[in-house]
């Protein structure tokens, strides 16, 4: 907790909610967003990691601003939380992660790539512990179990146990994401009647 709360000091992270800006590319590119809630009213975030140009972003917007990004979404969902706790009038303290892998390929596994994103799970890890519900991964490719084996050592087991993963449809049937969100809210593009308003994603110009 020292650690931590010197971390947030010298970093000034109480302040990023009121003064971050994000990097103009990770405004058109960054393919994830809040997305309403789940079915306990824990804020739900959206990730479409499939749909994301992994070494575009890395090239153009740099690993520091991803960093603040992560710091901005992460600071956000304590926010989200409290003001659930609010509406709700029931302590709310987590918020659940939606990762959708359509599009997931070997591109995704470049070197610095991966670097980045094994820091950005450090750094999550040491300072916002248990504040993620569930991470509902879905749509995976055959690729994945490559990414899975990288990144995995670097997750707590605690952390680990709260990760549910599907492939191809398999997140269409019982158990799937009926049993976390409410139908209203599942998206277009993963067979539901909401319109999402996460970008897409795609290929980020080259300079």
């Amino acid at each position: 907790l020292s650690q931590s709360l010197s971390w947030r000091k010298r970093n000034q992270v109480d302040k990023i909610i009121s003064e971050y800006k994000p990097n103009p590319v990770l405004v058109q590119y960054f393919p994830g967003g809040w997305h309403y809630h789940d079915k306990w009213n824990r804020p739900l975030f959206l990730l479409r990691m499939g749909q994301m140009d992994v070494k575009g972003l890395v090239k153009s917007a740099g690993e520091e601003s991803l960093l603040q990004h992560t710091l901005a979404i992460c600071e956000e969902g304590l926010r989200l939380t409290e003001e659930a706790t609010r509406r709700c009038n029931r302590p709310i303290t987590t918020w659940t992660l939606l990762i959708d892998l359509e599009g997931l390929n070997m591109r995704h596994l470049w070197r610095p790539g991966i670097r980045t994103l094994l820091t950005l799970i450090e750094l999550v890890e040491n300072n916002y512990p248990e504040t993620m519900s569930h991470v509902l991964i879905i749509r995976a490719p055959r690729v994945f179990p490559i990414l899975w084996t990288l990144v995995s050592t670097f997750i707590d087991d605690h952390t680990k146990s709260k990760f549910l993963f599907y492939g191809g449809n398999d997140y269409q049937d019982p158990g799937g994401l009926v049993d976390y969100m409410s139908e209203e809210f599942i998206p277009e593009f993963l067979g539901g009647k909401c319109k999402s308003l996460v970008c897409e994603g795609g290929l980020v110009p080259k300079n």
